[in-house]
């Protein structure tokens, strides 16, 4: 979901891995209530081993799902990291990681509010083909840390409990 209506959030998914020469790619948005997103990717192949990193910086001057723009930002950066090591035509090695850290600060009366949250996540796997038969041991961690504070000033002065969920499957 991309856009006005994205309310929570945007979500991109890259499912595939590089096949080929190396290359990449930059975009640059800029729009009306601050907005400005960056982006770049690089991507490539050396032997048996293809690789993908992506990354980007979002920044808005509002907070998705409130209506007062007063004293409103949000921004976010974001990467990803996938590589895929062939080491057969039957068996692979899958790695990904992603670091996702976002920043939301808004006022409300006299006080602002500030939500920060960062998410951690990973995944190994091992793609296994046999005959017609396909099996893929996988393991995934997450974390995801949420940090809300208020404050009088427009700076934390005093940083909220951080809440933390934790996911390793």
């Amino acid at each position: 979901l991309f856009g006005s209506d994205a309310v929570g959030g945007v979500i991109n998914l890259i499912t595939r891995y590089s096949a080929g020469p190396a290359g990449g790619s930059a975009e640059v948005i800029s729009g009306t209530q601050g907005r400005l997103d960056l982006s770049g990717r690089v991507h490539g192949s050396v032997g048996k081993l293809s690789v993908l990193a992506d990354g980007g910086r979002r920044q808005i001057e509002v907070t998705p799902g409130l209506s007062s723009e007063s004293g409103a930002h949000s921004q976010q950066w974001d990467a990803l990291l996938k590589a895929r090591y062939d080491a057969s035509a039957h068996v692979a090695l899958e790695l990904s990681g992603l670091v996702l850290d976002e920043k939301q600060r808004w006022q409300s009366g006299q006080l602002y509010n500030f939500a920060d949250n960062l998410q951690l996540g990973g995944r190994l796997s091992a793609p296994v083909s046999l005959g017609t038969h396909r099996l893929t041991p996988t393991l995934y961690t997450s974390e995801f840390r949420h940090t809300p504070a208020r404050s009088s000033t427009d700076e934390i002065t005093v940083p909220g409990n951080t809440e933390t969920q934790r996911l390793v499957e």
